[in-house]
């Protein structure tokens, strides 16, 4: 069963939510009007909008473009949109969850902090420009079940001294 006419918006713990269904929500982007997330971001398993408890099932496009979040760790799967970490310059630390198949394009563009990132041994794909401007990043372990690396995946990352993958990985750009 699904909400019906527009989704709504709402706030929980300091973040926003969009709800997507009568049980499920994702996190969405910080609009100007709203105030924008600072230090370590958790994200709760449910999120309550109207005394209802919603499973959080993902993060929307640009959720956390331009805050000044300086850790991310997510200890659950949940789908990942576009952009979502694009240009949060104080982002150094990430951990992602076992499950996560993908990183879409551009998720952390331009985070020239992102020192460190653990991936998880579950992921397939790398998209396009995931990494690109990350230029802190000095090395990376990409799990041996990628398959498929956007070929900007690490433009711009000045630092970056090693990379290990395994040898199924093609490379791959979707710029035409």
């Amino acid at each position: 069963f699904a909400v019906t006419g527009r989704a709504q918006d709402f706030e929980y713990q300091g973040l926003w939510y969009r709800q997507l269904t009568d049980s499920t929500a994702e996190v969405t982007a910080q609009y100007y009007h709203q105030p924008t997330p600072e230090g370590d971001i958790v994200i709760p398993e449910y999120a309550e909008n109207e005394g209802r408890k919603l499973l959080v099932t993902g993060i929307g496009d640009n959720a956390f473009a331009y805050p000044t979040i300086p850790s991310f760790t997510l200890d659950r799967l949940i789908d990942f949109g576009k952009y979502v970490f694009s240009n949060c310059r104080e982002l150094a630390h990430v951990t992602l969850p076992e499950g996560m198949k993908e990183l879409p394009d551009n998720t952390f563009n331009n985070c020239s902090k992102l020192a460190s990132i653990l991936l998880p041994s579950s992921l397939t794909k790398i998209s396009v420009a995931a990494f690109a401007d990350c230029k802190a990043l000095k090395e990376i372990d990409i799990p041996e079940g990628v398959t498929a690396l956007g070929g900007t995946a690490f433009l711009g990352c000045s630092a970056l001294e090693r990379v290990t993958m395994g040898d199924q990985v093609k490379v791959f750009d979707l710029y035409f």
